[in-house]
């Protein structure tokens, strides 16, 4: 490898870390006493017997008109406004009713949205950090507030399992607006 392919790699991976922090800020200690409160809370909506049917039903199931829609369009695509208006997702905008509650999405155990209260940035949030902690059994929460590419706000995810029967299914996804 030559020295100008060693820089540039060294270049681009420094602007990626810069950019990264640029977007991301730490906690303040009244937005963590907040997050605290709400780990509590998806905890115990992750334990419901609704939330735990509703992600046994789709334990393995994917959607290829979700997988194939344009998540990015500032439009929302036909297959994710059907998916934002069915049962799971009704059932999330009753859970989510709370002001400081932007978005509340049940991944199933692929990553999945089986669906969501507010517009995730994709239909699979499987290589996300709250996905992979909550996935192996760990309440999750960020340390940190990111700028939310839909939204385009700063938000905190937090995240837990959902179990059947000592089997994981699914997680529950939460993210609270950290200005509010």
């Amino acid at each position: 490898m030559n020295r100008r392919v060693v820089l540039n790699t060294l270049a681009a991976s420094a602007a990626m870390l810069v950019a990264s922090q640029t977007t991301a800020r730490p906690l303040h200690f009244l937005l963590e006493k907040k997050v605290k409160a709400y780990r509590a809370k998806v905890e115990a909506w992750a334990q419901s017997p609704d939330i735990i049917a509703m992600a046994r039903a789709g334990f393995n199931k994917s959607d290829p008109a979700l997988a194939s829609a344009d998540w990015k369009s500032r439009s929302v695509p036909r297959a994710i406004s059907v998916m934002l208006n069915n049962d799971v997702s009704r059932k999330m905008a009753k859970l989510a009713r709370d002001p400081a509650i932007a978005k509340l999405t049940l991944l199933n155990s692929q990553g999945d949205v089986l669906g969501s209260a507010g517009k995730p940035r994709d239909y699979n949030l499987g290589d996300t950090l709250a996905f992979n902690e909550a996935i192996y059994g760990g309440l999750w929460s960020a340390n940190r507030s990111r700028i939310d590419p839909v939204l385009n706000k700063y938000l905190v995810g937090l995240s837990a399992p959902i179990f059947d029967r000592n089997r994981e299914v699914g997680v529950l996804y939460m993210q609270l607006f950290s200005e509010k």
